[in-house]
């Protein structure tokens, strides 16, 4: 998770830095729901998300990003077990972005790309009557896949926007997907 973290400020700074030469350059705060979905399995968690991108033309551009789906936890208990598991999942990507303007004030957008997933998942076992069979233990696991997003935006000028998107990072762990939607602002710079 670190690393992950630790790249994604780099890639943040870095483009940041290349931003100031650029002069259709954005960043996008969003907050919303982060999904996870698997067999049983089908949960809604408070996600947010942080991005930087750059538009080459009035059509075209690209954007680098984070999104963090939040925690999901669970727990079942049969007699004197208690079982526990959580996941969180954080995804860093790189999409290009095609924008179609519907006038001055509304745009509509989809973006294509590749994103690194990281799915930390934990996991215990606690039997009251038989202690020694208690066990916790701890996974993770970094997944590229293909990721797309598609959403609007209502600009309120040529700095500020909002936005509604939706975004699919395919399966991240096993069978666990995950897909979010998001409302934000963008600020144009």
């Amino acid at each position: 998770m670190k690393k992950l973290l630790l790249s994604a400020f780099t890639a943040v700074t870095l483009c940041l830095s290349c931003a100031a030469q650029a002069q259709e350059s954005y960043v996008k705060f969003g907050v919303g729901q982060g999904h996870y979905k698997m067999d049983g399995l089908d949960s809604n968690k408070t996600g947010v998300s942080l991005a930087f991108g750059q538009s080459l033309s009035e059509n075209w551009g690209y954007e680098i990003g984070y999104m963090h789906f939040g925690k999901w936890a669970g727990s079942q208990t049969v007699g004197t077990v208690t079982d526990k598991v959580s996941f969180r999942t954080q995804s860093l990507y790189a999409a290009a972005v095609g924008t179609l303007p519907l006038n001055e004030y509304f745009s509509l957008f989809g973006k294509l790309g590749v994103a690194a997933n990281y799915t930390q998942g934990d996991f215990s076992s606690v039997d009251t009557a038989l202690p020694a069979n208690n066990f916790k233990a701890s996974d993770s696991e970094t997944k590229y896949k293909p990721m797309a997003g598609i959403g609007a935006a209502y600009h309120f000028d040529k700095q500020i926007a909002a936005t509604i998107e939706y975004q699919y990072f395919g399966k991240v762990s096993g069978d666990l997907k995950i897909d979010a939607w998001t409302v934000g602002l963008k600020y144009g710079f």
